[in-house]
């Protein structure tokens, strides 16, 4: 009240103090104060000389005022020092630590109590299927023949992997932990996972289908092998991490696009009766999504998520996130290697859970240099060498300078490297994501794809750096760019959904046209303008086919790069023109399994195959996993990439809060 004295007021004051060390200590020193008030002997100083004395009842009814609010004041600080007591201490950060050592081991699977972990390694040399055991920590090859991507069965007495097939898909086996032949369950798949009743199988298949846009596949089938029930037709997506939940309602699928920046990756709720489909996870931007690992109780979904639509090319780390069935998201931890090259289905990490709060994946590490080799002797020298990865090297049309795209600063950006002096300029430095560079005929300006303007368009910026600018307008995924010689057109890859395929372009930005249909990559003009080769994912492997620009007709004749499609992060049948045009070399394997680039005759009419050679790379000490060639053709820049695979285990997971 307006007539509470002055004494009164200080006091109040005094216990509403924000500071600490400013308040009153203890509820007896207010006592104190106000019995000297009731005594007649407050301190009235600071209050107007002319103030008449307080009549009692209003001061009464302060004192009231001001008892009600020491008490609330008392009551509320042991409140507080209640909760204080009861608030959990800071939860330890989740411990991350290497399980196995070969540097060739990835796509784990723990087994359903949580004592072994099956997973595959080309620590042979052949692709197989191992078995860790986490007490003691012994590894034991499972499988004598090739296999991958193994998946423990619900009572954990045998593993199921996939083995032989033609590019993505494989046939499904099924072989005990304690011995025996594997038995073949499903045929053309490339993916799968078991009914928590161990009774039926979920599988994802990969389609191709020349001149449209391939096919995905998710359907249903017995465990032994019986007839198949297809649940999910998606036209121009992947499917991969084909998860069955511990409930047996739904199975969670993740789709990702054929062309790793094209974005609208999702992870997809699947009735396993109807059919039917909903979005748990929709990643609008420009990141990617993994297989995921739904948790055995409380119905929690795990996913990895990279950052970018380039995944680790950026060296910047991704995410394990948790979704809850009510669509609740949070980060768990980060970590690097989960997306190793553009977030590909076929290559991001594999996650499984040891138990409530362990987590088994695998992560990549990678470096990668370039190295120069003279086409005639074999003789080599490094032209970059760091703890970055440099890759996709062209040369200037004068020889004298190499493009190359690095993530040397902790971001994604185009280098050009003077061949004569080693001295490096860094070409463009934005926020986003720079790669795919090559040169103009011109040689004054580069052509690029960047995704500055929020999703990967192609651009062009002169060589000392400046002016930037957008060429298409694709508006989803724009990528590969390379100039006709008369500098008219501007070949590229799209992948937009709604025109998967080779387009292309004015070099002022208008007339775009597309010029082949699917899911090609890759693109490359010829020296004279005439065509333009691609790398189109087969079921056999990977091609190289040839469209001509102006008419859009394509070659009947086609090189075969690769007899099987899955490469990890290298992308077979990545492909340059060569001695003007009359030949094409590309990225492919040898016998050994080492990647390298062969060169063989072009023909557009015939089959040309027998004309096949050894170009250079090879390495015993890296993969070639892309390449330029300078324009008289004798020397060739090499990206050679030193990688290893290894599982990770992350301890102390926060629980699911339920």
């Amino acid at each position: 009240p307006a007539s509470t004295p002055p004494a009164i007021r200080r006091l109040l004051r005094r216990c509403l103090e924000r500071s600490p060390k400013n308040r009153l200590h203890d509820v007896a020193d207010a006592r104190l104060v106000l019995d000297d008030l009731l005594a007649g002997r407050g301190d009235d100083a600071g209050a107007p000389a002319t103030a008449a004395p307080a009549p009692r009842r209003d001061l009464g009814l302060a004192l009231a005022v001001l008892a009600a609010g020491v008490a609330l004041g008392a009551a509320l600080g042991a409140w507080a020092a209640r909760a204080l007591r009861e608030t959990p201490s800071p939860a330890e950060p989740v411990r991350v630590s290497r399980l196995t050592f070969s540097g060739s081991d990835y796509g784990p699977s723990a087994s359903p109590d949580g004592r072994f972990v099956a997973f595959t390694s080309e620590r042979d040399g052949e692709e197989r299927i191992w078995l860790k055991q986490l007490e003691g920590g012994g590894e034991q090859r499972l499988t004598d023949g090739p296999g991958r991507n193994p998946r423990f069965a619900p009572d954990g007495n045998s593993v199921g992997f996939l083995r032989g097939g033609e590019g993505e898909n494989g046939d499904l086996y099924r072989v005990a932990l304690v011995g025996g032949q594997p038995r073949r369950l499903l045929e053309d798949v490339s993916d799968f996972d078991w009914s928590p009743d161990g009774r039926s199988l979920v599988f994802a298949r990969f389609v191709d289908r020349t001149g449209r846009s391939d096919l995905a596949l998710l359907g249903v089938a017995d465990a032994d092998g019986g007839e198949e029930r297809i649940l999910l037709e998606l036209e121009g997506w992947v499917l991969t991490g084909v998860r069955w939940r511990p409930d047996g309602r739904r199975i969670a699928v993740t789709r990702g696009a054929p062309v790793g920046g094209a974005g609208g990756w999702r992870i997809l709720l699947v009735d396993p009766a109807t059919g039917a489909s909903e979005d748990l996870v929709a990643h609008e931007g420009l990141g990617v999504v993994s297989a995921s690992v739904w948790e055995r109780q409380g119905g929690g979904l795990l996913y990895g998520l990279a950052p970018d639509n380039v995944g680790d090319l950026t060296g910047a780390p991704a995410e394990i996130r948790r979704v809850t069935a009510a669509g609740a998201s949070a980060t768990l931890f980060w970590a690097s290697g989960l997306f190793p090259f553009r977030g590909s289905g076929t290559v991001a990490s594999v996650l499984s859970l040891l138990g409530p709060d362990r987590l088994v994946f695998d992560s990549t590490e990678q470096v990668e240099e370039l190295r120069e080799i003279d086409l005639a002797t074999g003789a080599a020298r490094t032209l970059t060498r760091s703890l970055a990865i440099d890759r996709q090297p062209a040369y200037s049309p004068d020889g004298r300078h190499v493009v190359f795209s690095s993530n040397r600063t902790g971001n994604l950006d185009l280098w050009l490297l003077d061949r004569e002096t080693g001295a490096l300029r860094q070409l463009t430095d934005d926020a986003s994501q720079d790669w795919d560079p090559g040169f103009a005929p011109d040689g004054r300006q580069v052509l690029f794809s960047s995704s500055r303007g929020g999703n990967l368009e192609i651009w062009a910026i002169d060589v000392d750096g400046g002016d930037a600018r957008q060429v298409t307008r694709d508006g989803v995924d724009a990528e590969n760019p390379t100039m006709t010689p008369d500098g008219r057109f501007v070949v590229y890859t799209s992948g937009n959904q709604a025109h998967l395929g080779l387009f292309r372009i004015r070099a002022d930005g208008t007339d775009a046209q597309q010029i082949s249909f699917g899911n090609h990559t890759n693109g490359e003009v010829s020296p004279d303008g005439r065509w333009a080769l691609y790398v189109s994912p087969e079921e056999n492997g990977a091609e190289i086919r040839f469209v001509e620009i102006e008419s859009g007709r394509a070659a009947a004749a086609a090189i075969v790069a690769a007899r099987r499609g899955a490469a990890g992060y290298i992308t077979l049948g990545r492909a340059r023109w060569t001695r003007g045009g009359r030949g094409v070399a590309f990225v492919s394997y040898d016998e050994l399994g080492r990647f390298g680039i062969y060169e063989q005759d072009f023909d557009p009419e015939r089959d040309t195959s027998s004309t096949r050679r050894v170009l250079a790379g090879f390495f015993d000490d890296g993969d070639t996993e892309s390449f330029g060639l300078s324009p008289d053709g004798t020397k060739a820049t090499l990206a050679v990439s030193r990688t290893t695979r290894s599982l990770m285990v992350a301890d102390r997971l926060p629980r699911e809060s339920r």
